[in-house]
């Protein structure tokens, strides 16, 4: 399997998880240009993607979130992390298995230190399934609250901190 189909894939899964329920909007991909280039872009509310390379996903015409491209942070505050991906796969591998045996309403997070910020793990995996390639984390290490974004070569996503 190439891996432009492991990515698309990846984000198939990803959005039918929004698909019908009460943010079903949010379950389809949507196209913007910024500076001259299109984005495919697509979003479940923790975690936003903004594909160079487009991958083969159900599309709607009208964005569902108004202004999407205001989400990404300030590049000027951001610095690079080291973020080694196997790692991370590693880490929700073990916490899932650390979890089998309790019931799924009182299981917990797998909470991922970047810097000052906690992601979720899940999260942190799905933006790596879907951007694929090379994955450079960024964040603003004086804003533990602030927005994390991960880039690659196919694009780059942005994910929520968890709240502290």
């Amino acid at each position: 399997m190439d891996v432009n189909t492991k990515r698309t894939q990846s984000a198939a899964r990803y959005l039918s998880k929004e698909r019908g329920g009460a943010r079903g909007a949010l379950g389809y991909a949507w196209k913007i240009t910024v500076d001259g280039e299109t984005y495919q872009c697509f979003c479940n509310g923790f975690t936003g993607f903004f594909l160079k390379k487009f991958i083969d996903i159900p599309e709607q015409e009208k964005p569902a979130i108004k202004d999407f491209q205001k989400l990404v942070p300030n590049r000027l505050e951001l610095i690079e992390y080291e973020f080694i991906q196997s790692n991370a796969k590693a880490e929700q591998k073990h916490h899932k298995k650390s979890q089998a045996g309790i019931k799924e309403k009182l299981r917990t997070a797998c909470v991922y230190r970047v810097g000052n910020s906690s992601y979720n793990i899940d999260h942190i995996v799905d933006c790596i399934n879907i951007l694929g390639g090379d994955i450079i984390f960024k964040n603003n290490p004086n804003n533990p609250n602030g927005i994390g974004l991960l880039e690659s070569e196919n694009g780059m996503a942005i994910i929520l901190p968890l709240r502290r």
